[in-house]
């Protein structure tokens, strides 16, 4: 029995009216690159000549940008950042994405590590 319905799926039949699944392959994608050294050298590079990263992490505080998909006149998304005003911090939007950074002072991040351990 399960060899026969396997082989009325695999058909696109099985008496419901099934259609076979398209099957895609992730090298012919724009995807099959996330994550390798070329797509992460590419977004640094993009990252590095963002004017809105200027000066940012260099002091304590959290810092947020509002990511925007904005439009050429050709009509191709340019993404780019905007530095989210700090009296709307804690106001994010369904559908937006933002960036976050919140650096800590220096003293703090060279402080080793502490044990829960009790020597005494």
């Amino acid at each position: 029995m399960a060899e026969a319905l396997d082989a009325a799926l695999a058909s696109g039949g099985g008496g419901g009216g099934g259609v076979k699944a398209t099957e895609y392959k992730v090298e012919d994608s724009n995807v099959e690159n996330i994550g390798s050294a070329e797509d992460k050298a590419a977004r640094l590079a993009a990252a590095q000549t963002e004017k809105e990263w200027e000066g940012s992490g260099q002091a304590v505080g959290l810092e947020i940008w509002r990511v925007e998909n904005r439009r050429t006149e050709n009509d191709t998304p340019d993404f780019g950042v905007k530095r989210w005003p700090k009296e709307e911090y804690g106001r994010f939007y369904k559908g937006d994405s933002f960036s976050a950074c919140a650096p800590v002072a220096a003293a703090r991040r060279a402080r080793p590590p502490q044990s829960n351990t009790d020597t005494t």
